[in-house]
């Protein structure tokens, strides 16, 4: 089986080389793609924004040999990662690593996910669990629903627990599948779910990244970020609940993390944070909006469900 990764290099100078040095020893080949410009999900951006991670950075890697640096300018996350899919297909590779700049593994854990791909190598993609870390490596996100996986599918139930699960590790270039929308894969049934867990540091940024991501990443257009940032990032606290930007009720709370990290990771400095005070009456409107959005969430999905299981029988 021949493995390539693809990196995004945007705004996550801290990571990058970081990231490279825990993927190269279990790939042929990383494809880094840089764009100076956002995505242009929010079209302001364009105007806005620029990429401020030098992709000169990148010659500093031990790992130079491996790399493909791939530039351009795409109006979507999907777009750029369907090119280097495509140069990887065509380079004759079988499988595409999905790891961003702020994810890594543990050897053991990487190595694991790529034997299950080789004793299951007919799926379209493969999902496995993660880590969520919230501001720090030493905050972790608690998500609400636990997810397991029975007869080929992966059910959900309610059980607070740090283990999540990302939207793709690899893709398989045998087969037709692409990215549909950011790292969404097409023919979404067709998965397995890998072992080897991934420590995500998905927050673990200033607030200056954070502001940037909150209006460029593919969610943007989701979320009322100024309403997300006062109270979920520049107030929160441990007792803070409900602090996904776009669907409060996946992430309950962040809690304090005390376990081991992966090797690159152990000597990394967490950002420094501002914080702002929020009052009793602040703190109950964001109870009430949080609660609106929470019963609005279950609304839709009782509504898929009802259209999935009782309209179409």
């Amino acid at each position: 089986m021949r493995y390539a990764a693809l990196i995004l290099f945007y705004d996550c100078d801290r990571f990058i080389l970081k990231a490279i040095e825990n993927c190269a020893p279990h790939v042929e080949k990383i494809y880094i793609s840089y764009s100076p410009y956002p995505w242009s999900y929010n079209p302001e951006a364009r105007e806005k924004f620029r990429n401020p991670s030098d992709p000169k950075l990148i010659q500093q890697s031990k790992y130079l040999d491996k790399i493909e640096f791939v530039e351009g300018d795409w109006p979507t996350e999907e777009a750029q990662r369907n090119e280097v899919l495509d140069k990887a297909k065509v380079e004759g590779f079988d499988y595409l690593i999905i790891q961003d700049a702020d994810e890594f593994y543990l050897p053991e854990e990487f190595q694991k996910n790529l034997q299950q791909i080789e004793e299951n190598p007919d799926y379209s993609y493969y999902r496995n669990p993660w880590y969520l870390f919230w501001k720090s490596t030493r905050h972790i996100i608690i998500c609400r629903y636990s997810y397991i996986m029975r007869g080929g599918k992966v059910e959900k139930s309610l059980s607070n627990t740090p283990i999540g699960y990302n939207m793709a590790f690899a893709l398989n270039l045998n087969k037709e599948v692409r990215f549909s929308r950011c790292r969404r894969p097409t023919h979404l049934d067709d998965f397995y779910v890998l072992d080897g867990l991934c420590y995500h540091l998905s927050y673990v940024m200033s607030d200056d990244q954070v502001e940037r991501k909150m209006q460029t990443y593919g969610h943007t257009n989701q979320i009322n970020h100024c309403r997300w940032l006062r109270y979920k990032w520049y107030g929160w606290r441990e007792s803070t609940n409900n602090i996904h930007p776009f669907n409060p009720v996946m992430w309950k709370s962040a809690q304090r993390f005390t376990g081991a990290l992966p090797r690159e990771l152990v000597d990394f400095e967490d950002p420094s944070h501002s914080s702002r005070s929020l009052g009793w009456s602040v703190r109950l409107l964001e109870y009430v909006v949080d609660l609106e959005l929470i019963l609005k969430n279950h609304a839709i999905r009782t509504l898929l469900w009802i259209r999935s299981h009782v309209i179409k029988k």
